[in-house]
Protein backbone atom coordinates (compact mmCIF):
# COMPACT_ATOMS: atom_id res chain seq x y z
CA UNK A 1 0.00 0.00 0.00
CA UNK A 2 2.60 2.39 1.04
CA UNK A 3 4.50 2.06 -2.61
CA UNK A 4 1.12 3.10 -4.25
CA UNK A 5 0.52 6.09 -1.89
CA UNK A 6 3.71 6.74 -2.63
CA UNK A 7 3.42 6.82 -6.41
CA UNK A 8 1.91 10.25 -6.36
CA UNK A 9 4.58 12.08 -3.77
CA UNK A 10 7.76 10.37 -6.04
CA UNK A 11 6.22 11.57 -9.38
CA UNK A 12 5.40 14.74 -8.14
CA UNK A 13 9.21 15.49 -6.90
CA UNK A 14 11.30 13.51 -9.86
CA UNK A 15 9.87 15.50 -12.73
CA UNK A 16 9.64 12.54 -14.46
CA UNK A 17 7.48 12.17 -17.27
CA UNK A 18 3.64 10.64 -16.92
CA UNK A 19 4.27 7.44 -19.43
CA UNK A 20 7.88 6.70 -18.53
CA UNK A 21 6.48 6.90 -14.59
CA UNK A 22 3.47 4.65 -15.41
CA UNK A 23 5.85 2.57 -17.16
CA UNK A 24 8.33 2.00 -14.62
CA UNK A 25 5.73 1.37 -12.00
CA UNK A 26 3.36 -1.19 -14.14
CA UNK A 27 7.39 -3.16 -15.19
CA UNK A 28 7.87 -3.29 -11.28
CA UNK A 29 3.99 -4.51 -10.58
CA UNK A 30 4.67 -6.62 -13.50
CA UNK A 31 7.94 -8.46 -12.05
CA UNK A 32 6.28 -9.21 -8.76
CA UNK A 33 3.26 -10.47 -9.98
CA UNK A 34 5.02 -12.80 -12.44
CA UNK A 35 7.04 -13.83 -9.50
CA UNK A 36 3.66 -14.86 -7.51
CA UNK A 37 2.22 -16.67 -9.97
CA UNK A 38 5.09 -18.87 -10.47
CA UNK A 39 5.68 -19.29 -6.87
CA UNK A 40 2.22 -20.30 -6.89
CA UNK A 41 2.76 -23.04 -9.46
CA UNK A 42 -0.11 -21.46 -11.92
CA UNK A 43 2.81 -19.51 -14.77
CA UNK A 44 1.23 -16.63 -16.88
CA UNK A 45 0.58 -17.65 -20.17
CA UNK A 46 -0.10 -16.52 -23.99
CA UNK A 47 -3.70 -16.78 -23.70
CA UNK A 48 -4.44 -15.26 -20.39
CA UNK A 49 -2.01 -12.05 -21.16
CA UNK A 50 -4.61 -12.15 -24.27
CA UNK A 51 -7.81 -12.14 -21.84
CA UNK A 52 -6.04 -9.42 -20.02
CA UNK A 53 -5.20 -7.13 -22.38
CA UNK A 54 -8.25 -4.62 -22.54
CA UNK A 55 -7.89 -4.20 -19.04
CA UNK A 56 -4.20 -4.04 -18.68
CA UNK A 57 -4.72 -1.24 -21.34
CA UNK A 58 -7.67 0.59 -19.72
CA UNK A 59 -5.43 0.24 -16.51
CA UNK A 60 -2.56 1.79 -18.54
CA UNK A 61 -4.44 4.99 -20.00
CA UNK A 62 -5.98 5.69 -16.26
CA UNK A 63 -2.30 5.86 -14.73
CA UNK A 64 -0.51 7.88 -17.65
CA UNK A 65 -3.56 9.91 -17.23
CA UNK A 66 -3.21 10.32 -13.43
CA UNK A 67 0.51 11.51 -13.66
CA UNK A 68 -0.29 13.88 -16.07
CA UNK A 69 -3.11 15.41 -14.21
CA UNK A 70 -0.22 15.41 -11.10
CA UNK A 71 2.31 17.24 -13.47
CA UNK A 72 -0.77 20.19 -13.32
CA UNK A 73 -2.13 20.34 -9.93
CA UNK A 74 -1.46 19.32 -6.13
CA UNK A 75 -0.87 15.47 -4.62
CA UNK A 76 -3.53 16.24 -2.98
CA UNK A 77 -6.21 16.48 -5.59
CA UNK A 78 -5.20 14.02 -7.08
CA UNK A 79 -4.82 11.79 -4.20
CA UNK A 80 -8.62 12.53 -3.25
CA UNK A 81 -9.87 12.34 -7.02
CA UNK A 82 -8.36 8.75 -7.28
CA UNK A 83 -9.77 7.85 -3.66
CA UNK A 84 -13.50 9.06 -4.89
CA UNK A 85 -12.86 6.54 -8.03
CA UNK A 86 -15.16 4.01 -6.07
CA UNK A 87 -17.90 6.18 -5.22
CA UNK A 88 -17.96 7.29 -8.74
CA UNK A 89 -18.08 4.40 -10.68
CA UNK A 90 -20.99 3.32 -7.47
CA UNK A 91 -22.89 6.06 -9.04
CA UNK A 92 -22.56 5.51 -12.41
CA UNK A 93 -22.97 1.32 -11.86
CA UNK A 94 -26.14 2.29 -10.12
CA UNK A 95 -27.89 5.59 -13.17
CA UNK A 96 -26.25 3.44 -16.14
CA UNK A 97 -26.78 -0.19 -15.13
CA UNK A 98 -29.52 -0.16 -12.30
CA UNK A 99 -27.23 -1.93 -10.36
CA UNK A 100 -28.63 -1.69 -6.71
CA UNK A 101 -25.51 -2.04 -4.15
CA UNK A 102 -25.49 -3.66 -0.83
CA UNK A 103 -25.22 -2.11 2.28
CA UNK A 104 -21.69 -3.29 2.72
CA UNK A 105 -21.01 -0.91 -0.68
CA UNK A 106 -22.33 1.90 0.33
CA UNK A 107 -20.59 2.01 3.65
CA UNK A 108 -17.47 1.18 2.21
CA UNK A 109 -18.26 4.71 -0.25
CA UNK A 110 -19.14 6.66 2.62
CA UNK A 111 -15.98 5.46 4.42
CA UNK A 112 -14.49 7.12 1.60
CA UNK A 113 -16.38 10.26 1.97
CA UNK A 114 -15.46 10.81 5.30
CA UNK A 115 -11.67 10.52 4.70
CA UNK A 116 -11.51 13.05 1.78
Amino acid sequence: MSLWAGGFVSAKQTGVDAVSTAALRFSFAALVMVALLWACGDPLTLPSMRRSMAGGLAIGVEVVLSFTALQQTTVVNVGVITAMQPVVVLGIAYVAFGERPGGRNVLLGLSRLRVC
